[in-house]
């Protein structure tokens, strides 16, 4: 009969140190102020095995939902299945505005021609100011020009800069690579001022391409109105074209087609 007591007792102290064990995990604060297990945490409530069943079931676009600690994880898989679903789907005519798109400063600030390349390759103006691409736009210019995906894809420069000489003189100076003129990879190129709208026109009259088939990149949003409304996709960039910016942009251009094949 005593046997059995202690055996009881021991029973009864193993059992609450146990379910303390579980109700007592560390938890850490989310950017959102929300309370999640931390990993040690995760494997003294469920054990070994844990793991590969604490993740919540997969939302939309893959991204799973296990806190802060996956959830740039769960960006990446985002980004990357917008880029790989857009592989297939490119537009047939990218069109950009120059001044604070593909680079800076804009032209109306600087001190103008002549323009001159240095031998580290930088351009300048007449007063040394240096005039240069944005981070990615050398990247973005390179896949449309060579890339494989876009083997039938065209640039096109839409710009309403007054300083249509001093655009010219710097895209014949800007080098992509070496031996490789900005200038070089556009086959359409209007650059005056007045409504971009204008500036499509032409550039439709002249490729051939619909509308419906182009994608528009301009830092300044009345502009992607204006050309938006003829049909084009338009893809704001305040910070320039990015990287960020440009997948957002071809993903965003084949969503577009898709809701129109469904």
């Amino acid at each position: 009969m005593a046997l059995r007591v202690i055996v009881g007792i021991l029973l009864v102290v193993f059992v609450t140190e146990e379910f303390s064990a579980f109700v007592t995990v560390p938890t850490r604060i989310t950017h959102a102020g929300k309370q999640h297990p931390t990993t040690n945490g995760l494997r003294m409530m469920m054990g070994k095995k844990g793991g590969a069943q604490s993740k919540k079931k997969r939302g939309r676009g893959g991204i799973e939902d296990v806190g802060v600690e996956n959830e740039a994880i769960g960006m990446d898989k985002k980004g990357g299945a917008a880029a790989e679903e857009s592989d297939g789907i490119v537009p047939r005519l990218v069109v950009m505005d120059l001044d604070y798109t593909l680079w800076k400063p804009e032209l109306y600030q600087m001190r103008g021609a002549p323009f001159t390349k240095e031998k580290d390759g930088k351009v300048r103006d007449r007063s040394g100011e240096v005039i240069d691409l944005f981070p990615g736009v050398r990247e973005a210019l390179l896949e449309v020009h060579r890339g494989h995906r876009f083997r039938d894809t065209k640039l096109a420069i839409a710009s309403r800069t007054s300083h249509e000489r001093w655009a010219r003189q710097v895209m014949g100076l800007i080098e992509l690579e070496p031996g490789l003129l900005m200038r070089s990879v556009f086959s359409f190129t209007e650059i005056y001022s007045g409504s971009k709208v204008r500036h499509f026109g032409e550039i439709r009259r002249n490729s051939k391409v619909p509308y419906e088939e182009m994608i528009f990149f301009d830092d300044w949003d009345q502009n992607c109105k204006d050309v938006g409304k003829l049909g084009v996709t338009c893809v704001e960039c305040r910070r320039g074209l990015i990287r960020e910016v440009w997948t957002r942009g071809l993903a965003k251009f084949a969503a577009a087609k898709e809701s129109l094949r469904s």
